[in-house]
């Protein structure tokens, strides 16, 4: 499929067709990663991540050790 860059501002712009988001799961307001690669820009959907992800994600190699913060203040005492 062609598409055409047209100036937008400053900058310039690629419509994306109704096809093509659909195939990507990408819709209007979504955030997009973009690097050039060998003269290819390369877009990437910016997806959030959720908890489980997160913590899918935690190794020996990067957790943390607890962090002291003292003895209970307050409300924390309860």
């Amino acid at each position: 499929m062609r598409a055409k860059i047209q100036k937008w501002g400053r900058g310039l712009a690629v419509r994306i067709p109704k096809s093509i988001a659909n195939r990507a799961a990408i819709a209007a307001g979504d955030e997009l990663r973009m690097d050039v690669v060998a003269h290819v820009i390369r877009l990437k959907p910016r997806r959030k991540s959720t908890l489980t992800d997160l913590l899918a994600r935690i190794s020996p190699q990067n957790v943390h050790a607890e962090a002291k913060f003292g003895s209970p203040e307050g409300r924390e005492a309860l």
